[in-house]
């Protein structure tokens, strides 16, 4: 079971929802270990999408967080792709009635308790990525954000990727021919574009694809290299987002500091 565009911008609206309303957030044990969870309303998550301009029905936002229950997500290990986490979108689901609106509650996938214990997040400017409507250019501007920490404007410090990369780890997996893989990695770097998330140099662009410089092997293709820079907005919001881990990360050690002086003190 693979999630589609529906679950990728249902999941992100009812974490957004739990942020905002700190007070239905709880947390609950199961087969996974602690996890964290929210308490919200269908028609919160239907008019927040309403916003972004995704018209779902109470019916298929119902589905997607039943998908949502039964997509594995798998987190590996760069160096040696060894499995770290296996485990559901939403590991707890309870909804409500065929009833149009009603109180629904969820668990997170445990990295995102990992993330909120930890600190390790990154603040991402939400409408940007929810609004864009390939589940490719949503993949690779949330890579980019938590990636590209250099984010420069054109002429400086570039972020470079492999089609190949993006074909194997953004679910662009689910094409069948090449071309077609190419094609939607195309399409997603000029959505990209257009929204003014990133601008791409015209000496890079080479065929067969339109979006980066031609990697080849003797006369034989073998990928793509995207070379990409930040816009003025992104490169603004990735300094932004520096700024805040910084200072998230001092206070948690701060506050782990005084636990253990605290304790040995007790001692």
């Amino acid at each position: 079971m693979l999630p589609g565009l529906r679950e990728l911008v249902v999941e992100p609206s009812i974490r957004k929802l739990a942020i905002h309303h700190s007070q239905s957030v709880e947390s609950v044990t199961d087969q996974y270990g602690r996890l964290v969870g929210a308490r919200f309303r269908l028609g919160e998550v239907l008019r927040d999408l309403k916003i972004l301009r995704h018209t779902y029905s109470w019916h298929e936002i119902r589905e997607a967080i039943l998908v949502g229950s039964g997509a594995i997500v798998t987190i590996r290990r760069e160096s040696d792709r060894r499995v770290l986490v296996r485990a559901p979108i939403f590991p707890i689901v309870s909804l409500p009635g065929e009833a149009a609106d009603g109180s629904a509650y969820v668990a997170f996938h445990p990295m995102v308790t990992a993330g909120i214990a930890d600190a390790e997040y990154r603040q991402a400017d939400y409408n940007a990525s929810m609004q864009l409507r390939s589940s490719v250019a949503r993949w690779l501007h949330r890579r980019m954000i938590h990636r590209y920490r250099q984010a420069d404007l054109v002429g400086g410090d570039p972020y470079t990727i492999r089609a190949s990369t993006i074909i194997a780890e953004s679910g662009a997996v689910g094409y069948r021919r090449l071309r077609e893989k190419l094609a939607a990695v195309d399409d997603a770097v000029q959505e990209l574009r257009d929204r003014h998330v990133v601008s791409v140099r015209r000496a890079d662009i080479v065929a067969p694809s339109r979006s980066g410089a031609a990697v080849v092997v003797g006369r034989a293709w073998q990928d793509t290299k995207l070379v990409l820079f930040g816009s003025s907005s992104f490169v603004t919001d990735t300094k932004i987002a520096n700024r805040a881990e910084r200072d998230r990360k001092g206070a948690v050690v701060e506050v782990r500091v005084a636990v253990t002086r605290s304790g040995a003190d007790s001692r």
